[in-house]
């Protein structure tokens, strides 16, 4: 009688175990992807330029009904997407420097419309990043 509690206690502990290790797993290949796009620089779209300032805005789209910044991994990563016919201003910056100028809850996809696109939380990688950026913010130019 005494066997018949403990085989559903040790399913139910053997799948705790792999949920945990799945989880694990997930977060090492978030933070592999996403130090391979943050800690070099970015290519984005700017939108129209403010006269007078120099603040950069950057473009967003809307794609089923939900908005969105495209960020690419590089010159040649815009030049595949569809995005490539673009005339906007287009500009390489810091992947950090960029989250440091994120407000939001903002939608970050990377290389839209490629094979290997991303989609971020702006929040989740502010977070993640959060030393970087303090480090930037306050550190003498």
């Amino acid at each position: 009688m005494k066997l018949h509690y403990i085989i559903p206690i040790l399913f139910v502990l053997s799948c705790n175990k792999i949920k945990n290790t799945e989880v694990k797993i997930q977060k090492e290949e978030f933070t592999k992807i996403t130090d391979e796009i943050f800690k070099q620089k970015v290519f984005v779209i700017l939108s129209d330029e403010v006269p007078n300032s120099s603040a950069i805005i950057l473009q967003n789209y809307v794609q089923k009904g939900k908005s969105f910044t495209p960020v690419f991994t590089s010159e040649q990563s815009f030049k595949k997407s569809k995005y490539n016919p673009i005339t906007n201003k287009k500009i390489e910056i810091s992947g950090i420097l960029l989250l440091a100028t994120l407000k939001n809850n903002e939608i970050l996809k990377f290389n839209p419309g490629l094979p290997n696109e991303t989609e971020f939380q702006s929040t989740d990688l502010i977070k993640k990043y959060s030393n970087e950026i303090d480090k930037m913010k306050y550190s003498p130019m």
